[in-house]
């Protein structure tokens, strides 16, 4: 999986759960999960939270032990998730 596949996984789990503001989802659990769909190296999953957390798209909580969708950003997440998964 590419980094932008990557940072749409997470985009995507975060939403299926509702993780949006201070409903936020275990990073290390988000993690793992995406961990499984990419069989090179897991390291890239953390990579792509961090990179999404530099712009703003992934809200980052207790001493970045958590994550969630930022709310301010909803219209920027909803096209992407539109564009990766419309198909």
């Amino acid at each position: 999986m590419t980094s932008k596949e990557i940072k749409e996984e997470v985009i995507y789990k975060l939403f299926r759960r509702g993780s949006w503001g201070s409903r936020y989802s275990n990073r290390k659990a988000v993690e793992h999960q995406i961990d499984n769909l990419v069989k090179d190296d897991g390291k890239k999953v953390s990579g792509a939270i961090d990179e999404l957390a530099k712009d703003f798209l992934v809200l980052e909580h207790k001493k970045r032990k958590a994550i969630s969708l930022n709310p301010r950003r909803k219209k920027s997440i909803m096209k992407i998730i539109d564009d990766a998964f419309s198909s």
